[in-house]
């Protein structure tokens, strides 16, 4: 993945995305124009690049070396990342976190309580005390919280894995038919919360 002057991206920091242009690519940094961003990047700050290409979304950490703010835009410098993670259209990150899920088969007026061990735009790792069977239909719901933004999500997910646990039950759960929107709202989160710990965690395709 090479960038090149004029070539539309996003930034993702802990408060938003944003949409920029690359102005001049240089041997060891780039200058960009932030649109609709003031006062929102500082030097030193960890952020992340979003570039699409013809069959995938590419990914990289970068470093805020300058950054200058105009009436409505900022202008920054950033360092040119050493590494590029290439997502296909159909992957999702999948993100270490402990959120809790409440959960409960459709003809159940009783919900159960989950916790989390990672999550993804496809699906999430549920653990509880409560035993499931291969297939079954899941009503989700859980929330997303960052630092500006709170998130409540709910959907159906379908059981598609068992895994071994030291204590309880362990599945990967399946989203089905979630709204873009939604899944959107998961990505997100993910997105912020990996800027937020500096590090992008691998890409898979499922829970």
């Amino acid at each position: 993945m090479n960038f090149h002057d004029n070539q539309k991206i996003k930034i993702i920091n802990e408060q938003n995305e944003y949409f920029a242009c690359i102005d001049v690519v240089n041997s060891n940094d780039m200058s960009i124009t932030v649109y609709d961003a003031v006062d929102v990047f500082n030097p030193g700050e960890t952020i992340v690049i979003e570039a699409t290409g013809n069959d995938a979304v590419y990914l990289c950490q970068t470093t805020v070396l300058k950054a200058v703010s105009g009436a409505r835009n900022s202008n920054c410098v950033l360092s040119i990342p050493d590494t590029f993670s290439r997502v296909q259209r159909r992957e999702y990150i999948r993100f270490p976190s402990h959120i809790v899920v409440q959960f409960r088969e459709p003809e159940n007026e009783t919900w159960s309580r989950g916790l989390t061990q990672d999550i993804s735009g496809n699906g999430l790792k549920l653990s509880s005390k409560i035993p499931q069977q291969m297939g079954s239909l899941l009503e989700l719901s859980f929330t997303l919280k960052t630092k500006t933004s709170t998130h409540s999500i709910k959907n159906m997910g379908q059981v598609v894995r068992e895994y071994k646990a030291v204590k309880g039950y362990t599945y990967g759960i399946l989203f089905v038919d979630m709204p873009p929107a939604e899944r959107d709202k998961v990505v997100k989160y993910i997105l912020y919360e990996s800027v937020k710990k500096r590090s992008l965690t691998s890409f898979l395709t499922g829970p």
